[in-house]
């Protein structure tokens, strides 16, 4: 019954057969790593902001997500711009921003700062850190944001 002009075909069946199979752990590894994602998502949304003037984080790497709040000012002087963001098609930057915490209001000892993500910016006319300063905002501010975490590769699909 097995003939040896089906061995071949025989041998491509069970290698196609053997990563369907291979395939299939991949996706539910993929669900696994996917689920956790969405509950440290979920978890950290229903917590209430942190008032980053007045508390400390322990452990920061955990609480990406969380909502927080910051008053204080922006340090234009060493506001810095990433590079090779896209919006709609459109070439530009993300204007990254320190904002130092309002001493008069905060709790912390010494003077300290996160970085904020003011947006995006076009590359026309912006090229320069002089052609920044258009996007200023003077005086204290207070901010709501999400806490995230720096990036070592991109962030796909």
């Amino acid at each position: 019954m097995f003939q040896r002009q089906w061995l071949l075909a025989t041998l491509f069946v069970l290698a196609g057969t053997a990563l369907c199979i291979r395939l299939g752990i991949w996706q539910l590894d993929r669900l696994q790593q996917r689920r956790a994602f969405n509950h440290q998502v979920e978890s950290m949304r229903v917590m209430p902001a942190l008032d980053l003037n007045h508390e400390v984080p322990d452990d920061i790497s955990s609480m990406e997500w969380r909502a927080v709040k910051v008053h204080g000012k922006y340090d234009f002087a060493n506001q810095i711009a990433l590079r090779n963001q896209y919006y709609q098609n459109e070439y530009g930057y993300h204007l990254l921003t320190p904002l130092r915490f309002d001493a008069s209001t905060s709790s912390r000892q010494s003077p300290e700062a996160v970085l904020v993500d003011r947006g995006w910016i076009p590359a026309e006319d912006n090229s320069a850190a002089a052609d920044w300063r258009k996007y200023d905002e003077s005086g204290v501010v207070d901010l709501t944001g999400q806490m995230r975490l720096g990036g070592t590769k991109p962030a796909f699909g």
